[in-house]
């Protein structure tokens, strides 16, 4: 269990490292989404670390004493990363106004990349996330799979696109 929780965290890093110049984008959009990502990186770490440190000092047998005391220190951790996943969503959410722009003949947003661009991109998150992104943001999905259909929402609008 102990290698799991610290593989995981070396994929939060590079996660991390991924993101991290995304953080200096000239974009506030762009900007804002990176550093919630990193942002929920960094506690998902911090806390996988808090997980790792309890599991240790139960197995050296100075960790707490009784179920309940148990129960609830792994619970607290469980919230902490919970709220931090769902983060993630609000990250997704903001990088959304990247690909968006007014348009200058309407009233309305527009998307700032060509009708290819956004077929790629629709067709990449369905690749990675499934079909079930296509229906959009609903309640009780996974943080990382919310992210992915709040994003995959808003290139399903029939906005329109560059060069168009």
């Amino acid at each position: 269990m102990l290698f799991t929780i610290k593989l995981g965290n070396e994929d939060f890093q590079k996660g991390i490292n991924d993101i991290d110049p995304f953080t200096k984008s000239k974009s506030e959009a762009i900007q804002l989404g990176a550093a919630a990502t990193k942002t929920m990186f960094l506690v998902l770490i911090d806390e996988n670390k808090k997980l790792i440190a309890l599991l240790t000092s139960i197995a050296d047998g100075s960790g707490p004493r009784g179920t309940g005391s148990l129960a609830n220190s792994m619970s607290d951790i469980q919230l902490r990363m919970d709220q931090s996943w769902k983060l993630l969503i609000n990250a997704s959410i903001a990088s959304t106004y990247a690909v968006l722009r007014p348009d200058e003949e309407s009233d309305k947003m527009r998307l700032n990349i060509t009708e290819q661009q956004k077929r790629v991109l629709m067709q990449r998150l369905e690749a990675a996330f499934g079909p079930s992104i296509k229906s959009g943001l609903k309640a009780g999905q996974l943080p990382l799979e919310a992210a992915a259909a709040a994003f995959y929402g808003v290139l399903q609008q029939p906005w329109k696109t560059e060069g168009r």
